[in-house]
């Protein structure tokens, strides 16, 4: 195991960098979906109906939450049932 773990490190580096690189676009991904979203939301029209402070912030805590709670096999979708029930909570349609 060891030999391998330093192979990785001496022979393989490159892939080592490539996998650390890769690995810090999921945290960059948290600044840029808010982004997406409202850009999208904006191209929707007036009608579009903008969620509040309180209804972002109970989406935020409830997905992270979710995210904490051990992977089920296969998803079970855990985490859109989730996202549902806060949609609901806040008062908003379940298609959103």
């Amino acid at each position: 195991m060891e030999v391998m773990v330093r192979d990785a490190f001496i022979k393989r580096w490159r892939v080592y960098v490539i996998s650390q690189i890769l690995s810090l676009l999921s945290p960059l991904a948290q600044f840029v979906r808010p982004l997406l979203f409202y850009t999208f939301l904006s191209w929707a029209g007036g009608g579009v109906v903008l969620p509040t402070l309180a209804d972002l912030a109970l989406i935020f805590v409830v997905s992270q939450v979710v995210f904490m709670i051990p992977t089920t096999p296969a998803g079970l979708g855990v985490y859109e049932g989730a996202l549902v029930m806060a949609f609901a909570a806040v008062g908003r349609p379940d298609h959103d």
